[in-house]
């Protein structure tokens, strides 16, 4: 990454840039963690929007399945959506 995008994000955020990267190109590991990370928190966001749990959880997973079956441009966008606006709640 460029020297100014390291100094705009933490270290934290940095790492999660790069777990994308390896996302996108197919590496399921990468894909997990970012899933491990981010599962609980999307869905707390969720959950404040739909206010039912059977809902918030189906949501969840639905969301994700859908990054993960995006095509690498789409699917990088959203997941940097995410990780950026997770960050800044």
């Amino acid at each position: 990454m460029e020297e100014l995008e390291e100094n705009r994000f933490s270290s934290k955020a940095l790492e999660d840039f790069k777990l994308i990267d390896m996302a996108v190109a197919g590496d399921d590991k990468a894909y997990a963690k970012l899933l491990q990370r981010y599962k609980r928190p999307v869905y707390h966001m969720i959950l404040k929007m739909v206010r039912n749990i059977d809902d918030a959880e189906d949501l969840t997973m639905e969301s994700f399945q859908r990054h993960s079956e995006a095509w690498p441009g789409l699917k990088r966008f959203y997941i940097q959506h995410l990780v950026v606006s997770h960050r800044y709640q």
